[in-house]
């Protein structure tokens, strides 16, 4: 008798699994530090800052701080094994408004007998503030804020903020008005004396 022989086919599918990021994506005023890892063992994570989904030339995802608006793509590529689905994220990064310290004032003039001197803060970090005196808004032509500042005149002072990836910052602006302090009369009036008297006057 002839021996029965039986052939047996098994058919595999390896897939790469579904990347595990640690944000959503959305709106923020400083860069998030973003992870992208695959529960694949040695799945390569490429990405895509474009519309275009990531393919096997795509950069190499490293995790860090990420800065730029718009859209991210990711995917999980293993040799031999399908790609992973493509994870979509959207950011958008804005500036925070800045602030002029001192601020302008709501109600009467600034005395004072020297020079005012003016800071730049924002809830952003990294941010490169320009600056004009007058009724110009700033550009990164403007004058570069680089420390506090003195403003020894009258005038509007505008601030607005870049950052590469960001979208630029509010216009802020704060109207100085700068008066020269009060005299002081010393000694004050209405002292009787057959001397002569001294009189010192001081702002």
């Amino acid at each position: 008798a002839s021996a029965l022989s039986i052939s047996v086919s098994i058919l595999f599918a390896f897939f790469v699994n579904k990347l595990a990021v640690n944000s959503a994506g959305g709106f923020f005023t400083n860069d998030v530090y973003l992870t992208a890892t695959s529960t694949t063992a040695n799945g390569l994570v490429r990405y895509s800052a474009t519309d275009e989904p990531p393919t096997r030339n795509s950069p190499v995802w490293v995790d860090g701080a990420w800065g730029r608006s718009g859209p991210l793509k990711l995917k999980a590529f293993r040799d031999g094994f399908d790609d992973s689905e493509t994870t979509e994220l959207t950011f958008n990064f804005k500036i925070a408004p800045p602030v002029l310290w001192p601020p302008g004032p709501a109600g009467p003039a600034t005395k004072s007998n020297q020079p005012l001197s003016l800071r730049i803060v924002s809830g952003t970090s990294n941010v490169a503030f320009y600056w004009t005196l007058g009724s110009a808004p700033p550009t990164q032509a403007s004058t570069l804020y680089s420390g506090p500042f003195q403003l020894g005149t009258n005038g509007i002072v505008q601030v607005r903020g870049y950052k590469e990836g960001y979208e630029d910052s509010m216009l802020v602006s704060a109207t100085y008005n700068l008066v020269v302090s009060d005299v002081t009369i010393t000694p004050a009036g209405g002292v009787s004396t057959n001397q002569p008297v001294q009189v010192k006057l001081e702002t």
